[in-house]
């Protein structure tokens, strides 16, 4: 959500929730006794969607969204783990002053 509301970027917030629910659904499967290496052919279905899924997502995002996803490959390139960890690496892309502006800013 974090992504969405400071980007709008529909298909980078979509490769974002492909990714939680995956990491989701494989925490589930290794607390009832199903470790990621030891998973059922049809487990690997969910893991093999959300693997393709998120760069798939990606990959559209950076041409439907040109524009802004120059910005926050601009801004991403100054960004330290540390501000990953704290989902400072996001940028305000959402235009708030005008079509033509576009900002970015650490939270």
């Amino acid at each position: 959500m974090v992504c969405w509301r400071r980007t709008g970027l529909p298909f980078a917030t979509a490769a974002g929730i492909a990714g939680a629910v995956t990491a989701l659904a494989l925490t589930v499967l290794a607390m009832m006794g199903h470790p990621y290496p030891d998973l059922r052919a049809e487990t690997w279905v969910l893991f093999g969607s959300g693997a393709l899924l998120a760069p798939l997502f990606l990959l559209i995002e950076s041409r439907v969204n040109q524009e802004k996803w120059r910005a926050w490959s601009r801004y991403m390139s100054e960004a330290t783990v540390w501000d990953v960890l704290l989902s400072r690496h996001i940028p305000l892309l959402r235009d708030r002053h005008g079509p033509d502006r576009v900002t970015a800013r650490r939270a």
